[in-house]
């Protein structure tokens, strides 16, 4: 078995993000000093030693967890749940939702 980097946990968020048409950044630019966040957008999220997947939910950077509010996971585990979660958006797309 291979060890579950951080990298490996940012490519994850990427087809994460990729996968459900969310924002690929947590901001995005309106001019050149002028910032929004972008709304929906997934992020790891780490507190006390493990992680979960966060989704922007409001304009002034307010989160929910996708995996269960106030679970943690270790890097292995959430590697495997969002590769679940987007093989599972992923086959809906391609099959259609009934």
């Amino acid at each position: 078995m291979y060890r579950i980097t951080n990298k490996d946990l940012e490519l994850a968020q990427d087809r994460l993000n990729k996968v459900t048409g969310s924002p690929l950044t947590y901001f995005g630019i309106i001019s050149n000093d002028k910032f929004t966040i972008n709304v929906g957008h997934y992020a790891i999220g780490k507190a006390y030693g493990a992680y979960n997947v966060e989704r922007t939910t409001g304009a002034s950077g307010g989160v929910r967890e996708l995996f269960g509010h106030g679970k943690r996971y270790t890097k292995r585990e959430l590697h495997g749940l969002i590769m679940a979660y987007c093989d599972g958006v992923a086959h809906e797309i391609l099959e259609g939702v009934n």
